[in-house]
């Protein structure tokens, strides 16, 4: 479901303290928003915003340390003017248990156990209800692998020390993200746009470039962006972009992530898109 178009010609683009000139991938697109004449204004999302026609959430990534001020901040934002991804949808996606919600839906993600913070249940009993040897425990507030861990049957010691602390999410670890990469679908306005793939360096398991990972343009085949499509239609709230992150095994397309709040769009790695981007947000 698409949010409503705008006729938006100022623009803030929203960043985090350790981004204030906007990573590199928004740079792009701050720069496709200039060359159509726009006028962009980049501010942290920990200050006050300016006036705007349009509030974009982009290399927001230092919100994992205070999400409830980060969403009182847009909450704020989103009553002066327009703030894609819309309030709700970024309430609904922040919080990774909605893959919960997508699973019920049919979406085919991998099997999810969640813990609640505070509670320490026994690692076996966790492999044994998802019938595995290896797991990926990650927070339900979290982006960029941060506080992510694998955690394999005989690791009592690590598993004591990662879980428990907050909400997690465990699921059975997929080991074609070592040899394949994760794959990464991005969709603006409605429509798939390109894709790529994100590797993990040598003795790491996380794709994302601050830990050693590396992208790379990629065609995604049709019924791949067709299992994109699908998952998006699950989605029961409005946006103007999002990226559909998957790992491809033996059994099939398998869901890690849906983001719908801050996600890098690959801007880089697709020539045009950026432009595109614009045109659809002109509209």
């Amino acid at each position: 479901m698409k949010a409503s178009v705008s006729t938006a010609r100022t623009i803030v683009m929203l960043t985090g303290a350790n981004y204030p000139d906007l990573a590199a991938d928004d740079r792009v697109l701050a720069d496709a928003f200039r060359a159509a004449g726009w006028t962009v204004t980049i501010q942290r999302w920990q200050d006050a915003a300016p006036e705007g026609d349009l509030a974009l959430v982009r290399s927001c990534w230092d919100y994992m340390s205070a999400p409830e001020h980060f969403l009182e901040t847009l909450q704020g934002i989103a009553t002066r003017m327009p703030l894609w991804n819309p309030i709700e949808t970024i309430q609904w996606n922040l919080d990774k248990r909605y893959l919960v919600e997508l699973a019920e839906a049919g979406a085919p993600v991998p099997q999810t156990c969640v813990i609640p913070a505070g509670e320490r249940p026994a690692l076996d009993a966790v492999l044994d209800a998802l019938n595995v040897d290896e797991v990926v425990l990650k927070p339900v507030v979290g982006a960029g692998g941060e506080d992510t861990w694998r955690i394999a049957r005989g690791d009592e010691a690590r598993w004591v020390e990662a879980v428990g602390r907050r909400a997690a999410l465990v699921q059975p670890f997929l080991r074609e993200v070592l040899s394949d990469g994760e794959v990464s679908l991005t969709f603006l306005d409605g429509a798939y746009s390109h894709a790529v793939v994100k590797h993990a360096a040598a003795g790491e398991f996380r794709v994302q470039e601050e830990h050693g990972g590396r992208v790379t343009a990629w065609t995604a085949p049709a019924e791949v962006v067709a299992m994109g499509e699908s998952v998006l239609s699950a989605v029961r709230h409005p946006w103007r972009y999002a990226r559909v992150d998957g790992i491809i095994t033996a059994e099939g397309f398998r869901l890690m992530e849906l983001e719908l709040v801050e996600p890098e769009l690959f801007f880089r790695h697709e020539e045009g898109s950026a432009e595109a981007f614009v045109q659809h947000t002109r509209r």
